[in-house]
This record gives structure tokens, C-alpha cells and sequence, in this order.
């Protein structure tokens, strides 16, 4: 997917999607080298240990919630 630098807002970037749609992340998630304007490619991934360890995360507290103590 690719998105357009639309402008900088303080240590923000607003970016453009191909639908019009806009979108802030972080100015320091992009390279240093990027200017408004610029075209960046953008790819997503799966993290499968982050999912783990918040699939656990929220079990753990839906079972301290629940008043369990049971693991997994």
C-alpha cells in the first residue's frame, strides 16, 4: 500500500491513503529523510508472539476479573 506525506504537524505526520482518508503516526516512525510530499510504501505483518502475549495478557485479566486462577 502507499501512502502520500500530506504535511508534518509538530512531531506528527498526517498521511494520505489512495481513498482520501487521512491518517497521524508518529513523524519519528518514518525515515529521516522524508519530506512532505514524499510517496512511502507501507507493508503490514503479522507478530504472532505479540498476539500471544496479548491473548494472555487479556486472559489473565478476565480471569482476575472472574476471580480464577487459571493459566492458558
Amino acid at each position: 500500500m502507499q501512502v502520500t506525506v500530506d504535511r508534518f504537524e509538530e512531531n506528527m505526520a498526517v498521511l494520505e491513503l489512495a481513498s482520501g482518508d487521512t491518517m497521524r503516526i508518529p513523524r519519528a516512525e518514518l525515515p529521516d529523510e522524508t519530506h512532505e510530499g514524499d510517496t512511502i510504501e507501507v507493508t503490514f505483518g503479522i507478530n504472532p508472539a505479540e498476539t500471544d502475549r496479548r491473548t494472555q495478557q487479556a486472559k489473565d485479566v478476565l480471569n482476575e476479573l472472574l476471580g480464577g486462577d487459571e493459566k492458558g
